[in-house]
């Protein structure tokens, strides 16, 4: 984002200090010019789908089977995949204890960090960040958040943190004062004496020296047992099918969340709330049949490496949350537009809202369009797929608008 560009970004944001509800139809100019007030605003959009006239067209693929760059060992998962200003594309492998760069064009350029406990070593590495000021920035469970200077990749200090549990999901946004990740809370259930397993929330929290604070929280879930006869096994599950997650996304000083099932974006400056984001989708409600089809189109009943049961049983074991989540991912493109990944059942037609970033409704892209990992300047993103094999891909997709 250039400086005219993150300038007219922040002036739209701070302008969203609000105290009422507005609401917009299609093709409505920022909602938020010439408001001042101190609580976030709420936008609601109303109307249906207005699909934008954009096109994804592939560049280069790193990853899979026939891979001879990188080798098949690599997941690409939001957390594990970054860019700096000069769209290098930096790759956590954790099973080998390093990140892997490449340039903008898929070429192997470097790998920094190793194995070990000394400065610029990893012990166990969950997910990596580059931050404004040229830093990249690795969460190591064992050692704290493990820094190198770029582009030389001399390592820097170690910062000590103290959370009480790994990150649930291996996204981070690391600036000069901490970071964010998704706080996996612990609750206890709501009887002591049964025998579950308690209940969790899945948080957007910001870790500080100063401490850990929850910017947005998310409904508490019970953890259940789920027996599987047929395997002789019995597991303890994450919540069941369909319970919310907590999706978001940083740049720069701006961070998106969602952490329910409504269709409500939240959306930060500097760590303090300015603006909600809502539109008026039709609420959907699971039923065993949605879950079935999730299940044959995803995971397929596979509970371990030795368990695998049939879609019926398996969703009769973990059970399903009353709706679908409205929106599960988001991304914060480098010119403020936020894109916003919308719920489903697997076997589904992907469908992803762009807002501007004064909260304005732009359009839904394509069905199927895709999803970002990450997004590069001018218009480029990578994303995460799958060959044949089912082994794990990441694709760089240039940007055509119409």
């Amino acid at each position: 984002m250039t400086s005219s560009q993150r300038a007219s970004h922040s002036a739209a944001l701070i302008g969203a200090y609000i105290a009422l509800v507005v609401t917009v139809g299609h093709g409505a100019s920022d909602p938020l010019a010439g408001q001042e007030a101190t609580d976030p605003v709420e936008i609601s959009h109303t109307g249906e789908d207005m699909v934008l006239d954009w096109d994804f067209e592939p560049q280069w693929i790193v990853g899979g089977y026939a891979d001879t760059l990188l080798g098949r060992e690599y997941a690409f998962r939001p957390g594990l995949v970054d860019v700096d200003s000069r769209d290098r594309v930096y790759i956590l492998q954790q099973s080998d204890f390093r990140v892997v760069v490449l340039s903008d064009d898929g070429e192997l350029l470097r790998t920094i960090g190793r194995r070990g406990n000394g400065p610029g070593e990893l012990a166990d590495p969950i997910g990596l960040s580059v931050a404004e000021d040229s830093v990249l920035s690795v969460f190591d469970w064992a050692n704290g958040l493990v820094r190198w200077h770029l582009p030389t990749g001399e390592p820097t200090r170690v910062i000590r943190i103290q959370v009480r549990q790994p990150p649930w999901q291996p996204r981070l946004h690391v600036d000069s004062s901490g970071f964010v990740f998704t706080e996996n809370e612990n609750l206890r259930g709501a009887d002591p004496g049964s025998s579950d397993h308690g209940m969790r929330r899945l948080n957007v929290s910001r870790w500080t020296p100063a401490g850990v604070e929850r910017l947005a929280t998310g409904p508490a879930v019970d953890r259940v047992i789920s027996e599987y006869p047929s395997c002789g096994i019995g597991v303890r599950s994450f919540p069941r099918m369909f319970e919310p997650v907590a999706g978001w996304d940083a740049r720069d000083q701006i961070l998106a969340a969602v952490v329910d099932a409504e269709y409500d974006i939240r959306v930060f400056e500097a760590y303090r709330p300015v603006m909600r984001i809502k539109r008026t989708v039709a609420r959907r409600r699971v039923t065993e049949e949605m879950a079935i089809r999730d299940v044959n189109a995803s995971w397929k009943g596979r509970i371990s490496s030795l368990c695998v049961v049939g879609a019926e049983e398996a969703v009769r074991r973990m059970g399903t949350a009353e709706y679908l989540q409205a929106v599960t991912d988001l991304h914060i493109s480098p010119g403020g537009n936020l894109w916003a990944l919308r719920g489903r059942v697997a076997d589904e037609p992907r469908l992803t809202d762009v807002f501007g970033p004064g909260g304005e409704y732009l359009g839904t892209l394509p069905a199927d369009s895709p999803f970002p990992l990450v997004m590069m300047s001018a218009d480029r993103l990578l994303v995460a797929g799958a060959d044949d094999l089912d082994v794990p891909t990441m694709t760089m997709y240039r940007v055509f608008r119409q």
